[in-house]
């Protein structure tokens, strides 16, 4: 009896000690932090450019992420004359506290609206996604709420990769640290940005501390995807970095092997996790345009 109540003791304040250590780390890293009037770090807002042109593209960041990572491609859309919208999802850039309540269908909604509200004033709406933003956008059309042109997916998070997670898949270990640490509502983002380029990750701003909300929002979405991609009937591109922890390798390659529509697959051996943003980025957006305006022509 007295081994079961020192367990649960030890159990109870290692809980307690938990939510001490974060919210202590959290207070601290939160005094460096710059946010704008809304409470979002600085440079996170989401930016939109209605061109001349009949292609729109729909930007959807990932996981930790905001619509900063799509910023420096403006130019490159204005000049060929593709209007734009990178979209913010909720529960990101936001103090970890506010990112209570957050789920996958906050997501699906918010990409939704800004997918129709493109589709409202173009012929050719194209989504352009990374990571986590890529499951949204493929769950979305599994769903039938949205009907793209087309996909061009970078580092697409359709299942968590389970490099990093010893003996069992990284699920599990979701779940079973739920239990374990049952009192922690926000939990630390320990991995620094999975970029190759160091001038990148050094000014690359990403959330550090995550509501737990986000998490099982995020398993949500990954669940909620079929084991292959017939269902894509769509021309889809897909840039994968095949060296990366992140995302699983062996998911992406079935969809990209039994989507039903045109598929073209880049690997780029040099990126991490943050292929749009990593060195061989521009190279990486030439053949994404160049893709979509070809793709785009064909249908019309």
């Amino acid at each position: 009896m007295k081994i079961l109540l020192g367990t649960v003791l030890v159990w109870l304040a290692a809980n307690v000690g938990y939510v001490l250590r974060n919210w202590h780390r959290m207070k601290r890293w939160e005094k460096d932090a710059e946010r704008n009037e809304a409470g979002r770090l600085a440079g996170s807002n989401s930016f939109a450019s209605k061109q001349s042109g009949s292609i729109a593209i729909l930007l959807v960041h990932g996981y930790a992420n905001s619509p900063d990572v799509w910023r420096h491609m403006r130019s490159d859309f204005d000049a060929v004359g593709m209007s734009y919208l990178a979209v913010q999802l909720p529960g990101f850039m936001v103090a970890a506290g506010d990112a209570a309540g957050t789920s996958e269908e906050e997501w699906y909604r918010a990409v939704e609206d800004a997918f129709k509200g493109l589709k409202a004033d173009h012929d050719h709406v194209w989504v352009m996604a990374h990571s986590l933003g890529c499951g949204i956008t493929v769950s979305l059309l599994n769903q039938n709420r949205i009907s793209p042109a087309g996909l061009v997916l970078f580092a697409p998070l359709l299942r968590v990769s389970s490099a990093r997670s010893p003996l069992l898949p990284v699920e599990f270990w979701h779940h079973v640290g739920k239990g374990l640490l049952f009192a922690p509502q926000i939990m630390e983002n320990v991995f620094p940005p999975d970029v190759s380029d160091p001038a990148v990750a050094e000014k690359m701003v990403q959330d550090r501390f995550i509501h737990r909300d986000v998490h099982d929002s995020l398993f949500a979405v990954t669940s909620s995807l079929p084991e292959n991609g017939a269902f894509i009937d769509c021309p889809m591109l897909v840039f994968v970095a095949p060296n990366e922890k992140v995302v699983d390798g062996d998911m992406i390659g079935t969809y990209c092997d039994t989507a039903s529509g045109p598929v073209r697959r880049v690997d780029d051996d040099t990126a991490g996790h943050l292929i749009l943003v990593d060195r061989l980025w521009r190279t990486h957006l030439e053949t994404a345009i160049d893709f979509m305006q070809k793709n785009t022509e064909a249908k019309s």
